[in-house]
């Protein structure tokens, strides 16, 4: 289903150096890319990431450590049912994993001068392979999302996610996925047919090699050593 998750702009080069985000928590151990991130007023929770089912917005002048809010638009794998209520009539859902940005994806911001901040911020990184990519996708908001009143999330206790297995396979995926990416937007001047393409390929191949990894036992370095 389709949903808008939050993120602080500081985590833009993190973001689009793998083409995915994760809970802030899992950053410094995961073993790739950034080890640090920034959460953000729409969602302070270190844990998890949360996905809005409408747009939405603060109307505070930044965010978090001096940044500004952008929402991911995006398709998860969730079900209508997965949806929750905040007391003021938000639908939002939890998420305990890292996203890959497979699908079509669109970057929403509050202004033109906040998209222009965060774009020329990236261009000082180099490791920032994929803001081409994200500054196609990118468009200040059209309607109005706002809210005075932070929603107020109810998280579970524990992220069962959070362990090394899961970084495990986070790592090989990335590096998978990294491989087919970078040859893919490096030589080719992508349409939007062709990235589609591309994108069904990265999902068939994200769903067998988390069948093929979920085999492999968190204890099994034999294994683990020869994928």
């Amino acid at each position: 289903m389709r949903v808008y998750i939050p993120f602080n702009s500081n985590d833009f080069n993190s973001v689009f150096t793998t083409l995915s985000i994760s809970p802030c928590s899992f950053y410094p151990n995961r073993k790739y890319s950034f080890k640090r991130a920034t959460t953000t007023f729409l969602n302070e929770s270190e844990d998890f990431l949360v996905g809005y089912e409408k747009p939405i917005f603060h109307n505070r002048e930044l965010d978090k450590d001096y940044g500004f809010p952008v929402l991911i638009e995006i398709d998860i794998e969730k079900t209508e049912g997965n949806w929750q209520t905040t007391e003021n009539g938000l639908n939002y859902v939890i998420i305990d994993n890292t996203v890959f940005l497979l699908n079509n994806f669109k970057l929403l911001f509050r202004r033109e001068k906040e998209l222009n901040e965060t774009f020329a911020k990236s261009l000082k990184s180099i490791e920032t392979k994929y803001s081409a990519l994200a500054k196609q996708n990118s468009e200040v908001i059209k309607v109005d999302c706002f809210v005075n009143e932070i929603p107020l999330i109810v998280f579970p206790t524990v992220n069962n996610n959070f362990n090394s297995l899961t970084f495990f396979k986070e790592r090989k995926l990335n590096r998978i996925l990294g491989a087919i990416l970078g040859s893919s937007i490096a030589y080719t001047n992508l349409t939007t047919k062709e990235w589609q393409e591309i994108s069904i390929l990265l999902r068939f191949l994200n769903n067998n090699l988390s069948l093929f990894l979920n085999k492999v036992s968190d204890n099994n370095e034999f294994e683990k050593n020869r994928f």
